[in-house]
């Protein structure tokens, strides 16, 4: 029988952003308490029976939020430009930069998800593709 580990950690940040091409309210630049939550994924757990040290996990998640803590994220590559720092676009960057300090370790970044507010959440999946990366 084979076995699958998951471990997640949350953490939050501050920023305001607007949306290019939105008629309603959120073309106004406004803000948000962003909710993160990374979800780490391994199929052999380390020497010390874990798919992860949480610290290690939540350090990295940390550093990545703090590049956007109390900032306006339209004035912040890659939405400075044409991305829209929609929670979809703001999900997936966090999670390209969260994979990039993981790079290495056992578990592999599977999920990010991003909450605007309690009821507005997205989630940014990593699909492995053919060769499994």
């Amino acid at each position: 029988m084979r076995y699958s580990y998951r471990a997640q950690v949350s953490d939050q940040f501050s920023a305001a952003h607007h949306l290019r091409g939105d008629c309603g309210p959120c073309a106004r630049n406004h803000g948000h308490n962003w909710r993160v939550c990374a979800v780490v994924e391994a199929e052999e757990l380390d020497e010390r029976g874990m798919v992860i040290d949480f610290l290690v996990l939540q350090a990295a998640l940390r550093q990545v939020l703090d590049r956007y803590e109390h900032q306006d994220l339209n004035a912040l590559p890659p939405f400075n430009s044409e991305v829209n720092p929609s929670a979809e676009n703001v999900a997936r960057l966090i999670a390209e930069q969260l994979m990039e300090l993981l790079a290495g370790k056992a578990a592999r970044l599977v999920e990010v998800q991003l909450a605007e507010t309690d009821t507005m959440v997205v989630s940014c999946r990593i699909v492995a593709d053919e060769a499994g990366t």
